[in-house]
């Protein structure tokens, strides 16, 4: 469950919206991956930060190791590897639609940052379950996500 994806693309954030009423929203965004200087193709940390009212946010993940395929039943998996989403629509009713990509590998983490005013940006609501320190964290590969149209559900 998302409780609200930052794309930095207004046509992402509106296709999103529009096809399957999920909570997009389009915002400057960037990134910075900082390699060990002896390996550039090792990974040390990843930081993803995103502006909101002139603030900027950021979520960051130090990495331990090199990344590993996702186990089967982990954890990760279960985060990760999404074949399907589902969305509330307004009417009350529900879309299931098909999410393809490939399996991604993942590091582990040595640290996380999260570094944002939760009742400003998701909502007072939010404020207890996302400011305490997370009980995981890893860093996934990524790639393409191919999302099929989707089909009202009963």
């Amino acid at each position: 469950m998302f409780i609200k994806e930052v794309v930095p693309r207004v046509a992402i954030a509106v296709t999103a919206r529009w096809l399957y009423n999920e909570n997009y929203v389009a915002l400057p965004t960037g990134n910075e991956i900082l390699r060990s200087p002896d390996n550039s193709a090792h990974v040390e940390s990843v930081k993803y930060f995103w502006t909101f009212r002139h603030q900027t946010y950021f979520i960051e993940v130090a990495t331990r190791g090199e990344p590993t395929p996702i186990a089967a039943g982990s954890e990760e998996e279960f985060i990760a590897q999404h074949y399907w989403g589902y969305s509330v629509q307004k009417d009350g009713g529900t879309v299931e639609y098909r999410v393809e990509h490939p399996l991604w590998r993942v590091w582990q983490a040595r640290s996380s940052r999260f570094d944002c005013d939760v009742e400003e940006f998701y909502g007072k609501q939010f404020t207890r379950a996302l400011n305490v320190a997370p009980s995981s964290a890893f860093l996934a590969e990524g790639s393409e996500v191919t999302v099929y149209h989707g089909k009202r559900i009963e």
